[in-house]
């Protein structure tokens, strides 16, 4: 299966609002990692756990891991079993989190990030909310 990522769904530059994958409706997206990386259902899993199932997010992560075994030297990527999570956590850490700017191909995080500070207000308003689940999270998780 060949991931296609980065079509864009505008209208009149208005978003279309698309529904998160379930785990049985991105099931489809196994097949495009069940030859080339190990324990493919679990990696899947943990890249939908990661996502939260969000679309564009969910397939380039399934592009990436798809990359990452085609740039390895056999072309597969032999994950030990129990591993998975940790794994996926370091995909996403290093293809995605880290350097993000430049990383960010297409375009998905700078359009975010350029749709919330757009409006002053508005994203003065968003830092405040952020800034309350940063103190939650403090409180309560850690």
């Amino acid at each position: 299966m060949r991931y296609q990522v980065g079509v864009s769904l505008k209208y009149d530059d208005s978003a279309i609002k698309l529904c998160d994958f379930q785990s049985h409706e991105a099931m489809p997206l196994l097949e495009g990692l069940e030859e080339l990386v190990s324990q493919a259902q679990a990696i899947l899993l943990h890249i939908i756990h990661w996502t939260r199932g969000q679309p564009f997010l969910t397939q380039k992560l399934c592009q990436l891991v798809v990359q990452v075994a085609l740039e390895s030297y056999k072309g597969t990527i032999a994950i030990p079993n129990g591993t998975e999570g940790y794994w996926v956590e370091q995909l996403v850490r290093s293809r995605i989190i880290q350097h993000w700017e430049f990383q960010d191909e297409p375009q998905h995080l700078r359009t975010i990030r350029d749709r919330l500070l757009f409006d002053e207000h508005k994203a003065g308003k968003l830092l405040k909310i952020y800034q309350q689940v940063c103190v939650y999270y403090q409180a309560n998780i850690m």
